[in-house]
């Protein structure tokens, strides 16, 4: 996968497999005929809120990586105002509030790099509380323009340290 917006690659280890375009596309609700119309696909694309660019799983594991963009002014909020920590404040509030899934053991914020690009990262566990299923997940972001690039990474059934995907970033100019 990479990125010309984000300045980013991600290359999954080899037993890994990426969504297709069109899975990608259904994540967001985008009908499967525009696939071949490249201007009703950006139109639609630059309507969304929140633009999945990619996602990978390991399918015996459970773990993933999803990259997605959130468009701030979409969201209602000013992107000359909100820093990456700010936006960071934001979404743990909104989890600490979720029903159906518990998000817990917050870290705190830090400083990364993938690639060569700075990053906030932020650790959480989240439990789904009827299937009593719980994974560890890493949240990294950083504002480009309007947009926040979001990465979140996730465990499958056994919970273990999903920073070793942060060597499969690289930056690219």
């Amino acid at each position: 996968y990479t990125s010309e917006f984000g300045g980013i690659k991600f290359t999954a280890p080899s037993e890994w497999v990426y969504s297709t375009d069109e899975q990608i596309l259904s994540m967001m609700n985008i009908a499967l005929d525009v696939t071949g119309n490249d201007n009703e696909l950006t139109k639609q694309l630059l309507e969304q809120a929140v633009i999945y660019d990619a996602q990978a799983m390991n399918v015996t594991t459970g773990e993933n990586v999803i990259i997605m963009y959130e468009n701030l002014r979409k969201e209602g909020i000013n992107p000359d105002t909100i820093t990456a920590e700010g936006y960071l404040d934001i979404v743990k509030s909104q989890l600490e509030n979720m029903s159906g899934v518990t998000y817990s053991d917050f870290s705190d914020y830090e400083k990364v790099r993938l690639g060569n690009k700075e990053f906030l990262r932020f650790k959480l566990t989240s439990t789904y509380g009827t299937l009593n299923y719980s994974c560890s997940q890493i949240q990294y972001v950083r504002k480009t323009g309007d947009f926040i690039m979001a990465i979140i990474v996730s465990s499958g059934a056994e919970k273990r340290d999903m920073t070793v995907y942060e060597d499969c970033f690289e930056a690219i100019d």
